[in-house]
């Protein structure tokens, strides 16, 4: 992926609708196990496989809980890419940064 297509992705990102999980991100500690909950089941065994009661058991919580968050399965898992995907463009715009300080010419 170079530059031009990250470039366009956070634009896509910064135009999309306001975030549906923007009260989410202020729960602090619930939250915090909710994520960590999500990420580490749905890296392991895949969307195909989790339930939301897995999630929320892992969270120590109530699927109620996480409905009230995010809505539906579905929300988790959008919230889960989401991150993934913000990860994985800082990630490359860091070796972008790194390789036009390391070889200036390269980046003409």
């Amino acid at each position: 992926m170079d530059q031009f297509q990250i470039a366009g992705l956070k634009d896509r990102l910064n135009r999309s609708q306001e975030n549906p999980f923007s009260r989410v991100r202020s729960l602090g500690p619930a939250r915090d196990r909710i994520v960590e909950a999500a990420d580490h089941l749905l890296a392991r065994w895949g969307i195909r496989c989790v339930t939301l009661k897995q999630i929320a058991e892992r969270a120590e919580t109530t699927t109620g809980f996480v409905i009230e968050c995010y809505g539906s399965f579905e929300g988790v898992v959008e919230d889960h890419l989401q991150r993934r995907l913000e990860a994985s463009i800082q990630a490359d715009e860091e070796y972008w940064k790194t390789l036009e300080h390391e070889h200036p010419r390269a980046a003409d």
